[in-house]
């Protein structure tokens, strides 16, 4: 979940690295929301889905493990390396 959730955050910046807007509100605000915006957003979204619809109905209240550290890990990493690999590959392709 915490990996589908980075994914999304990885198509938002997608829209970010390739959108006219991005140049009209600097560097700064980007690299800002690609490093700490998107990937707490994204390990909070997974988080709050998890909590939600993760714990299973037959056994009831039983809480399942969210593994918390293993998706921060995921969402911190996973984000901003598409959005490198994304800067990357449009740098290639001009």
């Amino acid at each position: 979940m915490y990996a589908a959730c980075a994914l999304a955050g990885g198509v938002l910046l997608l829209f970010a690295a390739v959108s006219p807007a991005t140049q009209a509100l600097g560097l700064g605000l980007v690299l800002a929301a690609m490093c700490t915006g998107v990937p707490v957003a994204g390990f909070l979204a997974g988080y709050l889905i998890l909590g939600r619809w993760g714990s299973p109905v037959i056994d009831g209240p039983v809480p399942t493990p969210r593994y918390v550290p293993l998706g921060f890990v995921l969402c911190a990493l996973l984000s901003p390396t598409l959005y490198c690999a994304y800067l990357l590959a449009f740098r290639l392709l001009r």
